[in-house]
């Protein structure tokens, strides 16, 4: 139906969870949660009485009431949580896992070590879109030295800060000298 929506709580429950984890790529699921416990959706809610005996190969070979057949609102919307270990997962830039858990080198976040994490502003620019480019780690803001700084290092900082591209970068302390650390270099 080209949309993605919700799946009902109403006989929910831990073969039903298992069968949404494999479909996923995990091993199995650690648990199932109704009542919307990761938050109501919204638009469509696509099942309703979902009955896996856990080893089907997707959710919708469960039994059900129909596709978009169901009884119920939002707040009944059903979740899992999918057991997660190092051979379910792959750490990007770097990572490493250990015990299901990315640990993330310096700079990056999110699950899988793929988002770009270290809080960044422009300073003694004018305005808000240009600027000294600091970084701040281990609770203190600092510069980034500029050796091989070039327009695509722009072009990130620029994005993370929410603009849509840069359109030039400056060196040898174009817009003064920091103080305190230098946090990045090489970059």
């Amino acid at each position: 139906n080209s949309a993605w929506g919700t799946v009902c709580d109403d006989n929910w429950g831990i073969n039903d969870a298992r069968v949404v984890c494999r479909q996923l790529g995990f091993s199995d699921a650690t648990t199932y949660r109704t009542g919307a416990y990761f938050g109501e959706g919204t638009g469509n809610i696509w099942l309703d009485d979902v009955g896996c005996r856990g080893t089907e190969s997707d959710i919708f070979s469960c039994s059900h009431c129909g596709i978009g057949v169901h009884n119920c609102d939002h707040d009944e919307d059903a979740g899992v949580e999918c057991e997660v270990t190092c051979d379910d997962i792959v750490c990007q830039n770097g990572g490493t896992c250990n015990d299901g858990v990315c640990t993330c080198p310096f700079g990056y976040g999110d699950y899988f070590c793929q988002t770009v994490t270290v809080p960044v502003r422009l300073v003694n620019g004018v305005g808000s879109f240009t600027g000294r480019v600091e970084v701040y780690a281990n609770s203190a803001w600092g510069t980034v030295c500029d050796d091989n700084w070039g327009i695509n290092d722009a072009r990130v900082v620029c994005r993370q800060l929410g603009f849509s591209d840069a359109t030039t970068y400056r060196t040898g302390a174009y817009f003064g000298e920091g103080t305190g650390n230098i946090w990045l270099d090489d970059v």
